[in-house]
């Protein structure tokens, strides 16, 4: 890390208990200890609940446009930085402040880990409505905790925090199984098209992994997840498929048909028609 990169240390503005929990209205960074616009790091977390506002944070080189029902979470040694132009809506929301002692101490974590209330995190949530009711009770619970020294405050404090952690996780968790969803669509997709493309050629199933830049057993689990069949069906299919066509509306001989679609020898290709379809070839052209 550049040493040209200041660290900010704020702990010592933060109460006994390790966190500090501030509400934002209007221009946060406005302070006369640091300049907090400029890149920099911390030792220590912070989340910035936003209700409402707009303006971009500069995370570790990326760009992210805030806007109203956002968590931005920043991680401790991560370079940041604000920018925010005339256009700009004042942020309204809270900012969260605590560290890994506190984390220890408690038994929380929020790095990725094994434990079961881990969060994974990403620097920006877009949280939905439903979502946005959670949120705001908890940091206003929190604030409440900044705020008042009541009875049983630490473990009232474990408790939010935990609760925290365990909604960040469903957020991500979802995240995670809804960009899933969309990579097997979309590979699955691009294999179908390649198939439909290539299935006359002599290709194996390591061929069409490399064209699509996966191993052969992500695309053959992937292909079985989202089909029910393995990808070598679907190739074996398509061919089947274009035989039953050619059988039917071609003078064709089932020898020619067979090396057409991809088959070496013309008698496998009849022992796979017949597996398919019940009948060999020349029955199935009788037939229809």
């Amino acid at each position: 890390m550049s040493k040209n990169i200041p660290i900010f240390h704020d702990f010592e503005f933060m109460n006994p208990r390790k966190f500090d929990l501030s509400p934002i209205n209007g221009p946060f960074y406005k302070t006369k200890v640091k300049d907090v616009l400029s890149p920099h790091r911390h030792d220590f977390y912070e989340i910035f609940w936003i209700l409402e506002g707009t303006g971009t944070v500069h995370i570790d080189f990326k760009e992210y446009t805030l806007q109203s029902q956002m968590l931005c979470f920043i991680s401790p040694g991560q370079v940041h930085g604000w920018s925010f132009t005339r256009e700009d809506q004042p942020l309204r929301g809270y900012l969260l402040k605590f560290n890994n002692e506190l984390l220890t101490e408690y038994g929380l974590s929020f790095n990725a880990s094994d434990e079961g209330y881990t969060a994974s995190l990403q620097p920006i949530y877009h949280i939905n409505n439903e979502q946005k009711e959670f949120f705001n009770g908890i940091f206003e619970l929190l604030y409440r905790e900044c705020r008042i020294a009541l009875p049983r405050g630490d473990e009232a404090v474990r408790s939010y925090l935990r609760l925290l952690s365990i909604e960040i996780y469903r957020i991500q968790n979802q995240m995670e199984m809804t960009h899933q969803e969309e990579r097997t669509f979309q590979l699955t997709q691009a294999f179908l098209n390649l198939v439909e493309d290539h299935y006359k050629e002599r290709l194996n199933i390591d061929n069409y992994a490399q064209m699509l830049f996966v191993t052969p057993n992500h695309l053959i689990q992937t292909i079985k997840g989202a089909l029910g069949k393995t990808a070598g069906e679907i190739i074996r299919n398509r061919r089947i498929l274009e035989g039953k066509r050619l059988l039917r509306f071609s003078t064709l001989s089932v020898e020619d048909i067979a090396t057409l679609i991809g088959f070496v020898d013309p008698s496998y290709f009849s022992r796979a028609f017949k597996q398919h379809t019940g009948l060999s070839p020349t029955r199935y052209r009788i037939l229809h």
